[in-house]
C-alpha cells in the first residue's frame, strides 16, 4: 500500500530499498489487519513516502489515540523541516494546531476569516464568534496553548 505513493516512478520493477522502505513503514502488518488509525498512520506513510513537493493533509490524527496524534504531528513537522516541503494541515483540534502549526488560519463561510500565529488567532472572542462555543484559553507549563471549549452557545 506504502509503494503505491510512488506508483508512477515505479513502472514494473519496485527496487528493493523502496521495498524495505515501504515494509518497515508498514511493521509486517497487511492493511486489512490494522484498526481505522493504523489505516490511517498507513494514507500518511503513503503520502510522505511519495516525497511530494507540498503536503496537504486533512484531519490526519482522526481516529488515533493521544500518543498516535503527538507522533503523526512530530512526524509531518521533522519531514517538513528535514525535506522544506511546505504542509498544510486542516484540523478541528484547537489545541494540536496550537501546539504544531507555525501560522493558523480560520475560515468563515468558506472564506479566510484571519491568519497568524496560534497566539494571535485563538482569543475567546473569535472562536466564539467562529465555533458558537464559550473557552477557556490557558499556557501549559511548556508555553503552549491549551483551548478547552467549554459550552456551546445557542441560538
Amino acid at each position: 500500500m506504502v509503494l503505491l505513493g510512488r506508483i508512477r516512478s515505479l513502472g514494473l520493477a519496485v527496487p528493493r530499498d523502496l521495498v524495505a522502505g515501504a515494509e518497515a513503514a508498514l511493521q509486517d502488518r497487511s492493511l486489512d489487519a490494522v484498526s481505522g488509525g493504523q489505516r490511517q498512520l498507513v494514507f500518511l506513510a503513503q503520502a510522505i513516502f511519495r516525497a511530494p513537493r507540498a503536503l496537504m493533509l486533512d484531519e490526519p490524527t482522526a481516529s488515533l489515540d493521544l500518543r498516535h496524534q503527538l507522533s503523526v504531528l512530530e512526524t509531518v513537522r521533522a519531514h517538513a523541516r528535514t525535506q522544506t516541503v511546505p504542509v498544510m494541515i486542516a484540523m478541528h483540534d484547537l489545541s494540536l494546531a496550537a501546539q504544531f502549526a507555525e501560522q493558523v488560519i480560520c475560515l468563515a463561510d468558506g472564506a479566510v476569516d484571519t491568519c497568524g500565529s496560534a497566539a494571535e488567532v485563538m482569543e475567546v472572542a473569535r472562536l466564539r464568534r467562529l465555533y458558537g462555543v464559550e473557552t477557556e484559553i490557558a499556557r501549559s507549563e511548556s508555553g503552549h496553548l491549551r483551548i478547552a471549549p467549554l459550552r456551546a452557545i445557542q441560538g
